[in-house]
């Protein structure tokens, strides 16, 4: 979830999440296992990611490809990333991804 956290509002990639995981907790993962955590996540309404926008319904291609990456609800993403106000008044790049959720 830290790593999930790290990642809010953006449009990472699952393989660069899982990678991040694997790198910082030192533990080996599969995609597959990886895919079951997300998937429990999102049945029990932990994270919920924004699908892809499309400004013309007849468009044929959305601007963005990709998922961007979301909690339900913000604060459980500054709870896994551990941070409190203060630290955020400090990272404002941080604090706008967060912001963006609300």
């Amino acid at each position: 979830m830290k790593s999930y956290a790290r990642n809010i509002s953006t449009l990472a990639k699952k393989s660069n999440i899982l990678a991040d995981v694997t790198a910082s907790e030192d533990i080996s993962l599969s995609m597959n296992t990886f895919d079951d955590y997300i998937a429990a996540l999102e049945k029990l309404f932990v994270i919920q990611d924004i699908d892809a926008w499309c400004p013309a319904i007849r468009s044929k291609t959305a601007i963005r490809s990709s998922p961007k990456r979301c909690f339900v609800d913000p604060s459980i993403a500054v709870a896994a990333m551990n941070i409190n106000a203060e630290a955020l008044e400090t990272q404002l790049k941080t604090f706008g991804f967060i912001f963006e959720q609300v």
